[in-house]
C-alpha cells in the first residue's frame, strides 16, 4: 500500500491539469504559433504563465511545459533541470 500524503494527492492534481492544458495547446495550436513571442503578447504563453502563478510554482516549472510541448513528451516538473544537464554537457 502506497502511502499518500495530501500534499502528494494535490501536486498529482495539479500535474494532471497542466498536462491536460498541455494537450489541449498540442491539439489546437500550431507549435510556432504558441511558441513565439512572451506572456505579454501571446494568449496562449498568457495562459500558461497564469496558470502556473495560479500555483505558485517556480517559474522553472513553466519552462518544463514549454520544453514538453516543444518535445513533444509528458510534462513533469523537473525538465528544466534535464535541459539544463544536456545543455551544459555540449
Amino acid at each position: 500500500m502506497a502511502y499518500l500524503t495530501k500534499s502528494s494527492e494535490i501536486y498529482k492534481a495539479q500535474d494532471r491539469e497542466i498536462q491536460a492544458m498541455l494537450d489541449d495547446m498540442r491539439a489546437t495550436v500550431p507549435m510556432g504559433v504558441a511558441l513565439r513571442g512572451t506572456a505579454k503578447t501571446n494568449p496562449h504563453r498568457a495562459r500558461v504563465k497564469a496558470l502556473f502563478q495560479e500555483y505558485g510554482f517556480n517559474p522553472a516549472y513553466e519552462t518544463s511545459f514549454w520544453i514538453a510541448f516543444a518535445e513533444g513528451i509528458p510534462f513533469h516538473r523537473r525538465l528544466w533541470a534535464k535541459d539544463h544537464v544536456r545543455s551544459q554537457a555540449q
